[in-house]
């Protein structure tokens, strides 16, 4: 590596590095609330599945577990393509 490539890999680094207080307090709890709303959906709805399905809840879950595993992989190849465009 050249000098003169160090020197723009550098620039580069520091021009895309995040900088101090570049969030507020409400962009940290808005996307900390993001990441967990599917988790928390399924805790507070876990109780509204096993009233209505029953003795058959864990069979239920395993089903919504196999659906999820079975379109996986098709979501991520759609992701991949959609990231290699940009």
């Amino acid at each position: 590596m050249s000098m003169s490539e160090t020197a723009s890999s550098l620039q580069v680094w520091r021009e895309t590095r995040l900088r101090r207080d570049a969030f507020s307090l409400s962009h940290v709890v808005a996307s900390t609330l993001a990441s967990i709303a599917p988790a928390m959906s399924f805790f507070f709805g876990f109780a509204l599945i096993v009233k209505g399905a029953g003795v058959a809840a864990p069979l239920t879950i395993l089903t919504g577990v196999l659906v999820i595993a079975l379109s996986s992989p098709g979501l991520v190849r759609r992701i991949g393509a959609y990231v290699a465009d940009q």
